[in-house]
């Protein structure tokens, strides 16, 4: 019981952590960083194939599963910050920490 208390707890999110979009504002709040960590530590990020990489949703966060995949030697991914600002954004934060727990380097 104690364990299943713990699991529970270190899946909750913290939304002052997280980072997410805030709809009055309009702007991005929260740490990409963290995001990215949570999206690693729940293992979200998965090889598709052929180059393919998806992030899947955080349960109970999102729904929105992004693809992500190199073009023209620069990562791209599918979801709204980048597809709006083309800046770095939390899949491809966390997919850099998924080649990096495998290799040990940074991709950047």
């Amino acid at each position: 019981m104690e364990h299943r208390a713990a699991i529970k707890q270190e899946l909750e999110i913290d939304d002052h952590d997280m980072c997410r979009w805030d709809p009055l504002t309009q702007t991005l709040k929260g740490s990409q960083v963290a995001k990215a960590k949570k999206f690693c530590k729940l293992k979200l990020v998965k090889y598709v194939g052929d180059g393919l990489f998806a992030c899947l949703p955080i349960p109970g966060y999102n729904s929105t599963t992004y693809a992500m995949v190199k073009e023209r030697g620069e990562w791209v991914c599918s979801c709204q910050w980048f597809v709006k600002q083309g800046l770095v954004c939390s899949p491809l934060r966390a997919l850099f920490l998924y080649f990096k727990q495998r290799t040990g380097e940074d991709v950047e």
